[in-house]
This record gives structure tokens, sequence and C-alpha cells, in this order.
């Protein structure tokens, strides 16, 4: 069996374990932080928040929303990151409907003569 080079990349079907203690750490701190979003949360809207109504409560229970949201958003790149998986950079879209909207096919931009 021939000696592996050093300087080669291993081939690998699936996400690089070399990364993992990093990718890992940094999982595991956001799945915390959810977890005690979503514990403030369950406070802030269980049966003894129901007295505490007003802007202020509203605005918070909307922050604690998209806090989670945008926590639970980081998280999946990671997992993704984790897989070797594409993650879009900031203003970029991967999604496969992100060109929707837009022209499709050659002069399909291109509007028809107008009729008389």
């Amino acid at each position: 069996m021939p000696a592996e080079d050093e300087d080669q990349p291993p081939i690998l079907d699936g996400p690089d374990p070399r990364e993992w203690p990093i990718r890992a750490v940094a999982a595991w701190h956001l799945v915390l932080d959810i977890e005690h979003l979503d514990r403030i949360s369950a406070a802030m809207n269980g049966p003894i928040a129901q007295d505490h109504t007003g802007p202020a409560y509203d605005a918070a229970r909307s922050f604690l929303a998209l806090a989670g949201g945008q926590l639970r958003t980081q998280l999946g790149e990671e997992i993704c990151r984790m897989y070797g998986v594409p993650v879009p950079e900031e203003g970029e879209t991967l999604s496969p409907f992100g060109a929707a909207g837009k022209p499709r096919a050659f002069g399909a931009d291109i509007q028809p003569p107008a009729t008389t």
C-alpha cells in the first residue's frame, strides 16, 4: 500500500472531525444561549407574568423572540459548517428560490413590442 503524502488533504466523505472540537464549542454555546432565552420567554409568557402587560413587556417579548430566532439561525449555520455544507455570507443567498422574480430565460426581461 503506498504511503500517504502529508501535503495532500484527506478525502473525507462527510464532516472533517479535526474541526469538531472548535465547532462543537461554538455550537454548544449557542445551544445554551437558546435554552436561556427559551426559559426567560417561558417565564414572561407564563401564568405569573399575565399580570404584567404593557408596551415595555411587549417589547421585551418581541426582543426575546427576535434574539431566539437569530440564535437558532446561527446554530443552524454552525451545524452546516460542521458538516461542510456551504453557508451564505452576509447579503448572499444559496437558496434555490434566491432568484425568484428575476428573468429565468434569455430574453425574458425584454418587453414585447406594444401593439396598436
